[in-house]
């Protein structure tokens, strides 16, 4: 229907089981409470009997018939056949009458939450299930959210993110939606720590070093019932000699909101001060290496004292070698910023190398990154991007804390709004800088940040491929301010108010952020630009994200002006979008389903560029308080992944036992 070479198609689909009368079952072994815990017998806690076992009593006149009290984990065959067209209450931790551990409940008979048409019957279990839920006594107060333990799949990226996190933090104000995807902060796929974990088995042997269980349970949610935990069988976990613990067990399954088991990874290791991170890598970078890799991180290597490290990850460019050709470099002999020319491979283009050196020297700390996507010796020298610095703080009259730099890059990555990604070929220089907070004036809060430097930069010269070679010095300061307009009303901080769809209670209101930065930048050539920008919007929060419905919407409108005196020579730095418009919307379509995105547009009526998108990004996530799940796209940067993210909370309390438990056993539907 008119695609045509370089277009994007995009297919988005849902799907949502309203309900059934009976639901399949859920393999979930019954975990039983500890003896002593409310509600719990000795009785209670017998063994169920086997489907052999029963069979056998069956067959040797051992049933109880009708009106007699069958032992625990018996089968009444007289009660069987009148039970077996009710849901089971033990088997389907989802339904609202299976209360958690020690709790009691009364529920609605079966019958009346079986009646009605599928989307009836499903809503009047999920009403019943929320009613009983608000009887659990949890156990816990002073729940705050610490951090969150994110992985990530991503497709787009560079293997090395070089923007600095300040271009999020200073500068132009925009939504959350359409900051920078590429910053340095952002670089780990998988990053983030689980401080406090939730501990939940029936039996469990301690020796010096590890614990034992023969199934055990761990969450990270602090109510119950957990919107997400472990479920985990033949568990043994040990300490390191580090301080890490690695828990083994024969299998684990994360059970999401008590309706979906996933299969996870048998071994986990919980770090005690290093984030987590993991070795195999399978990235997708079209500019530099055609497509997909496949890279490995070697365990880093320990420098001097330990103070200092070696980071190398050997790659494997996998798209590449199924291809056998390349179009990411320039043809051997055409200039450094030529667009790249297709040509044929060798062994040499299919592999890549990225290393991260991090030691203290000469009383500063040196980081150097580098990135060779070829090891082809015609092609190397296109192939290979390394950035690095020496850097110390420094304590200045009046200005305080400051950072001072010496840095030095080849062939470096920048983004700079409508002309897209620019390389700086070359630079060296040094740099001056320091950041701070702003004494609060009422609700007035904000935030400071200036650097001033020297340097020698080679780089594209504007709409040109002309490699240009300058002295710049320049000097950079931006304020942030935030003031709250209006300010509703959280819910209250419970499991189904405030906490049941987002870690931190949503809190509705009306905010105004505002920036204004100055630029001041002088080339050797006796050129200079110099900019004074504003930019600032309000956005605006309604609902509290826990109604079925279009309970939550976020909406934010950024503007921004430039003023300019002179134009920069070089295109990684000429100031090209001097009037902008953001818009984001983040809206809760249904449950925990949300629908987010934003998108920027150049509309300075005296640029070239008016009209053009600046940035973009959609995201659909599914979040509920302990974990969620996204799935987004940047359209602008072409850069996009999967996100799982589990919250870490701090509180205090024991909590409410939260692996679902039944002592009646399940009915057994027999083949006569």
């Amino acid at each position: 229907s008119g695609v045509k070479e370089g277009s994007n198609g995009y297919l988005l689909g849902l799907r949502y089981r309203f309900g059934q009368r009976q639901l399949p079952n859920r393999a979930i072994t019954a975990m039983a409470p500890a003896l002593g815990c409310p509600g719990i017998t000795a009785e209670s806690l017998q063994p169920r009997r086997s489907l052999p076992q029963l069979l056998a009593e069956v067959a040797s006149g051992q049933a109880r018939g009708p009106g007699q009290t069958s032992a625990p984990g018996s089968l009444d065959l007289a009660s069987a056949s009148s039970k077996a067209s009710a849901p089971s209450q033990a088997s389907t931790p989802n339904k609202a009458s299976a209360p958690a551990a020690g709790q009691a409940a009364t529920p609605v008979p079966p019958a009346e939450l079986a009646g009605g048409n599928a989307w009836q019957r499903a809503r009047r279990q999920e009403l019943e299930r929320q009613r009983v839920v608000q009887t659990i006594p949890q156990r816990v107060s002073d729940v705050a959210f610490q951090r969150s333990l994110k992985a990530e799949r991503r497709f787009g990226f560079p293997t090395q993110l070089t923007t600095p996190d300040t271009v999020n933090q200073f500068g132009q104000v925009r939504p959350q939606q359409l900051q920078s995807l590429t910053t340095v902060g952002n670089t780990q796929l998988v990053q983030g720590t689980i401080s406090r974990w939730r501990l939940q088995a029936k039996r469990m042997t301690f020796t010096p070093g590890s614990l034992r269980a023969d199934r055990a349970a761990f969450t990270n949610d602090p109510f119950t019932p957990a919107q997400a935990w472990l479920n985990s069988e033949d568990v043994v976990a040990t300490l390191q000699a580090n301080g890490d613990t690695v828990i083994r067990a024969r299998r684990n399954r994360l059970i999401l909101d008590e309706r979906l088991p996933i299969p996870v990874t048998r071994q986990t290791r919980i770090k005690k001060e290093e984030d987590v991170d993991n070795r195999v890598v399978l990235g997708q970078d079209g500019k530099d290496r055609d497509g997909f890799f496949i890279g490995y991180k070697a365990t880093p290597i320990r420098l001097g004292n330990g103070s200092g490290s070696l980071e190398l990850q050997p790659q494997f460019l996998l798209q590449r070698a199924i291809e056998g050709q390349t179009n990411s470099y320039p043809l051997p002999g055409q200039s450094a910023g030529a667009p790249g020319s297709e040509q044929n491979t060798t062994p040499g283009d299919l592999f890549g190398l990225v290393a991260r050196l991090q030691t203290p020297l000469l009383g500063f700390q040196a980081d150097a990154n580098l990135d060779i996507s070829s090891f082809n010796p015609k092609n190397i020298a296109n192939a290979t991007r390394s950035w690095g610095d020496l850097s110390r703080p420094l304590r200045l009259p009046v200005l305080g804390e400051s950072k001072l730099r010496t840095f030095g890059a080849y062939r470096y990555r920048v983004w700079n709004g409508s002309l897209g990604e620019q390389d700086v070929y070359s630079a060296y220089g040094i740099s001056l800088e320091g950041a701070g907070n702003l004494r609060p004036w009422g609700s007035l809060s904000g935030n400071y940040f200036w650097r001033t430097g020297v340097g020698n930069y080679q780089g594209n010269s504007f709409d040109s491929t002309t490699i240009t070679s300058l002295w710049r010095s320049n000097l950079i300061a931006s304020i942030n301010g935030s003031l709250p307009l209006w300010t509703g009303k959280a819910l209250a901080a419970t499991p189904d108010q405030a906490y049941l769809n987002s870690a931190v209670p949503v809190v509705p209101g009306l905010t105004l952020n505002a920036n204004i930065t100055t630029q001041l930048a002088y080339f050797g050539d006796g050129s200079n630009q110099n900019t004074l920008s504003l930019s600032g919007g309000p956005t605006w929060t309604l609902g509290h994200f826990q109604k079925p419905w279009l309970d939550f919407t976020q909406f934010t409108v950024t503007g921004g002006g430039t003023l300019r005196q002179g134009v920069s020579p070089l295109s990684f730095d000429r100031a090209v979008d001097l009037a902008t418009v953001n818009l984001a919307l983040t809206q809760q379509i249904a449950g925990p389903l949300l629908l987010s995105g934003g998108i920027g547009v150049n509309v300075d009526g005296n640029s070239g560029f008016y009209g053009e998108i600046t940035n973009s990004y959609v995201e659909l996530r599914w979040q509920r308080r302990a974990y969620d799940i996204g799935i987004y796209y940047s359209p602008y940067e072409q850069l996009g992944g999967v996100r799982v993210r589990i919250n870490d909370f701090n509180f205090q309390g024991t909590g409410t036992p939260f692996v679902p438990y039944n002592p009646k056993p399940s009915p057994i539907r027999l083949p006569f």
